[in-house]
This record gives structure tokens, sequence and C-alpha cells, in this order.
């Protein structure tokens, strides 16, 4: 018999787990520790949680918490062997890279961080540290990560000259000395073997985006694809969808998805 929503869903009370969560959450000294080096809390010594609590947990705090009590709260998953994450899901948050790096330290199988507008290209390196155990990717409208930090507007004559200026006060320089601009770590390649479901939406010119063209080139195990609003040539993306076994492709408002259809018959797994 089916089941149809009453008039009361929206004014039901919050499950006894739900209720403990918030109260715990709100007085993290009932449960942890302040460590001022970590400068966060840490479980009490003895007490660990299991996976259910952690995941309902981390759920709740992104719900109920301003940042800088999240940020504290969060370090608490720090401990590997003493809490367990398998299914995170930060979407429609403000969670940082800070945040990701610490939850990577988990064997993720499934991951939602679409709509995360503070996260940045940066949180690619720490998803790559879950390469044997991702099974699921939700990166939906997240997906400014894939994109690199705007170049820094060069220097120009006259400002270099002032900063020698003050370099002057302190050392001795060379009249034709350089100042080097800054420069960033490069972004190694996110790779995800065992892949089975990613999505990722709107991915302006995705063809020429290494990070991006990277990941989904060596998704060999994919069965659920959504590349809604991403622009890839086909004759870029045929190769991939025909090498793969999928059971289901999103390609809502896909620019020129008539040329794809030769590549889509071909697909014998769909559903």
């Amino acid at each position: 018999m089916l089941e149809f929503p009453t008039v009361w869903v929206e004014n039901t009370p919050d499950s006894l787990l739900n209720i403990s969560i918030k109260f715990c959450i709100k007085s993290p000294r009932t449960f942890c520790q302040y460590n001022p080096m970590e400068d966060g809390y840490e479980l009490r010594e003895g007490l660990s949680l299991p996976q259910e609590i952690c995941e309902r947990m981390l759920a709740v705090s992104k719900a109920e918490l301003d940042e800088n009590d999240f940020d504290s709260l969060i370090k608490i998953f720090k401990d590997t062997t003493r809490t367990r994450l398998r299914h995170v899901d930060l979407r429609d948050s403000s969670v940082t890279d800070k945040v990701v790096d610490i939850l990577s330290n988990h064997k993720i199988n499934e991951l939602n961080i679409s709509g995360c507008k503070e996260l940045t290209q940066s949180s690619l390196k720490s998803i790559g540290k879950l390469w044997n155990d991702l099974l699921s990717l939700n990166v939906g409208s997240s997906s400014h990560i894939f994109l690199k930090k705007e170049d820094k507007p060069s220097r120009t004559e006259e400002e270099e000259r002032i900063i020698k200026q003050y370099l002057n006060l302190f050392y001795i320089i060379e009249e034709d000395t350089q100042i080097p601009p800054d420069s960033e770590e490069p972004q190694s390649p996110t790779c995800l073997p065992m892949l089975k479901k990613l999505a990722v939406h709107n991915v302006a010119k995705a063809d020429q985006n290494p990070g991006f063209m990277f990941l989904l080139r060596n998704a060999h195990s994919l069965v659920y694809l959504d590349l809604s609003k991403c622009e890839l040539e086909a004759n870029i993306i045929s190769p991939i969808l025909k090498s793969r076994n999928l059971t289901t492709l999103i390609l809502c408002d896909f620019p020129n998805v008539h040329d794809l259809i030769p590549a889509i018959c071909r697909i014998k797994t769909l559903r």
C-alpha cells in the first residue's frame, strides 16, 4: 500500500536521535575535550562513535552550527580510529577546503559537495586521497573547483621601482634585480578509478579543462554519469561514453546533444 505524506509532515517533531545530537553538538564538552594545540575538539579518552552517529552528527552540525563552532567540532573526525565516515553529504554548505581535507582521511564511499561555494581547486587534492574508496562523487554546481585561480595582475614598472626602494631599506640589491612573481604549487590531477557515479554540472569549455578531463577519462568504472550543462565537443566525449558500461546518462541542457546520438545508441547497457 502506498504511503502518502500527511498534513503534519512539516510539524513532525525531530527524532530522539536528532534531539540528542543537537544537544551534544551545542554542548561539545559533554563528550569532547578542547585541544588548544588543534584549536578544536577531540573525543574524550575511551569514547568512540559508530558510523551512523558520526554521519548524522556531521549532517546536523552543518545545519545547526555557525562557521566557527562547526570548524572546531569537525576536528573530532581527525581521529579515524574512533570516528568513522562512509557517506558524507556537504551540499549547499559553507564548508572550506580544510574541512574536506580533514574528512578525506576517512574511507569515504559517497561524497556530495554540490553547492559548496567556498571550495577551491585545493579540495581536489583532498578528494584525490579517496582514489581507492570513493564510489560516488556529486560535484554538481561546485564545478568551479576545476577552475584555476585567476592570475594576479602583473606589476607595473612603477610598482617594481617602489618595491625595490623598500627593499633597499633592508638589503643591498642590484639595479637590475627582478622581483619574482608569486607562484602557486601546481595542482596534481585527481584520479578516481573506482568511481561508479559522477555528477558535474555547468563546466564551460570542459574539453579545455585538464583537471576535469583527467578525472573523467580515468573513471573507467562509471555506470552513472551526469554532465548537465557541460560544454564538451562530441568527438571528445563520444569515445568516453562508448567505453563505459553506463546504465544512467544525464545530459540536461547539454549543447549540441544531437551530435551524441550515434555514440549514445552504441551504449547497450543504458536502462
